[in-house]
């Protein structure tokens, strides 16, 4: 899936975000309080997923990966 969207199937990203929306949504929701906030940060933190999903190097599982985006970000 990472390379066919590296590849420019870019709508395919959509199946990483409903895949690992819970994670981030939980991440943010224990990390910040303001609801408006939080809808801002989740963007972010998908931006940065798809903007960066090239250095994804296959070591840890791409959820734990982009969890560890969520935290860093909230």
């Amino acid at each position: 899936l990472i390379n066919r969207i590296l590849r420019g199937e870019s709508a395919l990203f959509a199946a990483i975000i409903k895949q690992t929306q819970g994670l981030v949504a939980q991440i943010v929701f224990k990390l910040v309080k303001n609801p408006e906030d939080r809808k801002v940060l989740a963007q972010d933190i998908y931006l940065k997923t798809y903007k960066n999903l090239s250095t994804f190097q296959f070591q840890s599982k791409l959820s734990t990966w982009i969890g560890q985006i969520a935290y860093n970000t909230c």
